[in-house]
């Protein structure tokens, strides 16, 4: 990986990778229509994103409008906007950051 980092002007080191530290983190949870959904945690916006937009669907009955209808289709994408801005505002990692993903 550095190798080829190195050879196309990329800025991670050997060192780098060396230093490397994964941090293991408490999942996110959610319920969804009677399943509870587990996800990864911030520094990573895709739990909360997944929960966040679940938690905007589960008022709507989806089954009503068709898959890949125009409705349906709509309310995915104004649910997917509302969390996307909340990432905007309150998102970050939680080693720097106080992140309010408990509301």
């Amino acid at each position: 990986i550095a190798g080829e980092m190195q050879k196309n002007g990329g800025l991670m080191t050997k060192e780098d990778l060396a230093s490397y530290k994964a941090v293991e983190r408490t999942p996110i949870s959610g319920d969804y229509r009677g399943y509870q959904v587990f996800s990864m945690p911030p520094p990573s916006s895709g739990g909360i994103h997944i929960v966040q937009i679940l938690n905007i669907l589960e008022n709507f009955d989806m089954k009503k409008y068709g898959f890949g209808s125009a409705d349906a289709m709509q309310i995915m994408a104004e649910a997917e906007k509302y969390a996307y801005a909340d990432r905007s505002e309150y998102l970050g990692d939680p080693d720097f950051v106080k992140v309010p993903w408990q509301a």
